[in-house]
């Protein structure tokens, strides 16, 4: 195999175990005190880990070096994706469809190609999940690229994150509404960006599409 064939695989690889312990990049930087371009890199791709760090990584998922290093055929797998090695047992995991867009108002999910699903624990409950773009949830720690997992409902509780539909964009927001002056205020978490309100008709537009229950680092 060339150079970048065993890039692709351990990123694979990682994305895999970090799903599937409910890890995103942000917690292999501050659990194992890594560099983050490092991990930026190590998730799409681009780079291989020194062999010390491959071996902090399978330490940190509990698993062998060769787990993380060597190609695996987990489609066949009847343990759930993960063949047991040494003393560990495989963590169950199921898909759940990612986000593509909205069309007159309904959801539209990924075809059937390799962005279809995200894998994911299974003690996550959601429906869908969407990828955040841009930098307005960063003090949520959901950054550009992230995968945020929602699940259906069409109301929330003040302050909650929800996936907000305006028109046929959606959007992540902390979600206010004030009943008695029929006022919804979307805020987002970056200082740069003003609270968004609105009023009266201009809520026809706007709706909740659910609930943000998890997010992990991009693993698409």
């Amino acid at each position: 195999m060339n150079d970048d064939q065993y890039k692709r695989i351990f990123s694979e690889n990682l994305k895999r175990y970090m799903a599937l312990n409910n890890k995103n990049q942000i917690d292999l930087i501050n659990d194992l005190k890594l560099n983050k371009s490092a991990v930026s890199t190590w998730c799409n791709g681009t780079r291989l880990p020194r062999m010390d760090k491959i071996e902090i990584l399978a330490k940190y998922f509990n698993v062998n070096r060769s787990d993380l290093i060597e190609e695996h055929d987990f489609t066949n797998n009847a343990t759930g994706g993960l063949n047991p090695c040494g003393n560990t047992a495989p963590l169950p995991a199921e898909k759940i469809p990612l986000l593509a867009g909205l069309a007159n108002g309904e959801l539209l999910f990924y075809g059937e190609d390799r962005e279809s699903y995200v894998l994911a624990g299974t003690g996550i409950d959601a429906d869908f999940c969407l990828k955040a773009r841009g930098d307005s949830m960063i003090g949520a720690r959901i950054l550009d690229g992230d995968i945020v997992f929602i699940r259906k409902t069409s109301t929330v509780d003040n302050g909650e994150v929800a996936a907000v539909a305006m028109d046929d964009e959606v959007s992540l927001k902390r979600v206010y509404y004030f009943k008695d002056e029929s006022l919804l205020m979307l805020l987002s978490e970056n200082p740069q960006y003003p609270p968004e309100c609105y009023k009266g008709g201009q809520l026809d537009h706007i709706r909740i599409l659910g609930k943000a229950v998890a997010f992990q680092g991009s693993i698409i």
